[in-house]
C-alpha cells in the first residue's frame, strides 16, 4: 500500500485485510510479512484462466478497499525507494510476545526483528548485517552459519513436527495419511520450501505417495485452502494447525522422526553482548518455553 502524495509504503494492509473481507467474503487476502503488503490467495483452480479471473477479481477488490481509504496499490516485487528494513512488520504472536516480555523485563532493552527466511538472515550476517541474535527454523541453516563464522555456540531451543489438518467437521471423512485421501483433495507445500522439505522426507519415511491438488509456496496458503473449504485436508506444522483455531479440525499423525530443530545463537559481534544474552536466557527459560509451547512448539530434543 502506498500514499498517492508522498508515493511512500503505508503499514495499513490490516485495514485492507477488513474491508476486503467485509465487503467481498467471496475474495480471500492475507497479511503478509511486512504490515504494508497483501497476499492475494486464489482457490484450487483448474484451469490458468480461471485463476487469472479470481486474481482480477481480488486485485479489484483489493484497489477499491484501498481507494476508500485514500491510498493506492503498488504492485511490484519491490519499492523504489523505501528501505523494506525500516518497514513496520505484521503481528508474529509468539515472536511479539516473547520481545514484549524481555522488553518489560528489561527497561531500556527495546527489541526488533527481523522475520526472513533462515538462510537470508544467514547470507546478511554473513555480508555485514547488524544483528545480535539469530534463530533458525533448521539445523542445517545454523550448520551453515556456524561455518561462516557469524554466530556464536546455538542452542536449541524448539521444535516442529507436520500435522495433518482438515476444515471443520471433516466433510471428506478423512482419517490419515490413508486411503481416505484417494478421492479427496489435498493440499502440501512444496517441496522447495522448508514445510514440503519435510513432507518429502515424511512420505520417504513413511513408504506412501502423496496426490496432492496443489502445492503452495508458504505454509499459510495451506491453512488458507483447508480453513476457507477449498481443499479437503493440508499438510502443515503443528504450530500452523494451532494458529488455525478452531477453523479446522486436527488430524495426529506418525513423525516417522522427521522434526525441525529451531536453534538460536548469539552473533559473532554480539559474543559478549548483555541483551543478547538476556534475549536468548529468556527464550530458554521456564516462561518462554510456555510461550512456545502455547503456539504449538514441542519442546528442544537437546538442552
Amino acid at each position: 500500500m502506498v500514499d498517492p502524495v508522498t508515493r511512500d509504503l503505508v503499514p495499513r494492509a490490516p485495514e485492507i485485510v477488513q474491508r476486503v473481507a467485509e465487503t467481498h467474503p467471496d475474495i480471500h487476502i492475507e497479511r503478509e510479512f511486512l504490515a504494508n503488503t497483501v497476499e492475494l490467495v486464489t482457490s484450487v483452480c483448474e484451469t490458468v484462466p480461471e485463476a487469472v479471473e479470481e486474481l482480477r477479481r481480488g486485485l479489484h477488490a483489493v484497489r477499491s478497499a484501498a481507494a476508500e481509504l485514500g491510498l493506492r496499490v503498488w504492485t511490484a516485487g519491490s519499492h523504489p525507494f523505501s528501505d523494506w528494513q525500516t518497514q513496520p512488520v505484521s503481528e508474529k504472536g509468539t515472536y511479539t510476545e516473547i520481545g514484549k516480555k524481555v522488553e518489560a523485563a528489561n527497561p531500556g532493552l527495546k527489541v526488533k526483528f527481523s522475520f526472513l527466511g533462515s538462510q537470508d538472515l544467514v547470507s546478511q550476517l554473513s555480508n555485514g548485517a547488524d544483528a545480535q541474535v539469530l534463530a533458525t527454523a533448521n539445523k542445517s541453516t545454523m550448520d551453515d552459519a556456524t561455518k561462516a563464522g557469524v554466530v556464536g555456540t546455538p542452542t536449541e531451543f524448539a521444535t516442529n513436527v507436520l500435522t495433518l489438518i482438515v476444515p471443520k467437521g471433516n466433510p471428506a471423512k478423512v482419517t490419515g495419511l490413508d486411503a481416505s485421501l484417494d478421492n479427496a483433495k489435498l493440499v502440501i507445500c512444496a517441496p522447495a520450501v522448508p514445510c514440503g522439505a519435510a513432507t518429502v522426507k515424511l512420505t520417504k519415511a513413511a513408504g506412501i505417495t502423496l496426490k496432492p491438488v496443489s502445492e503452495e509456496q508458504k505454509v499459510t496458503d495451506v491453512r488458507t485452502k483447508v480453513e476457507t473449504g477449498e481443499a479437503d485436508a493440508g499438510l502443515v506444522y503443528t504450530t500452523d494447525a494451532k494458529a488455525s483455531g478452531d477453523k479446522v479440525e486436527t488430524i495426529k499423525i506418525d513423525s516417522h522422526g522427521v522434526v525441525n530443530h529451531y536453534l538460536i545463537a548469539p552473533t559473532k559481534s554480539a559474543a559478549n553482548n548483555k541483551d543478547a544474552k538476556i534475549f536468548i536466557d529468556y527464550v530458554n527459560s521456564k516462561d518462554g518455553q510456555a510461550i512456545l509451547a502455547k503456539a504449538g512448539f514441542g519442546a528442544p530434543a537437546t538442552k
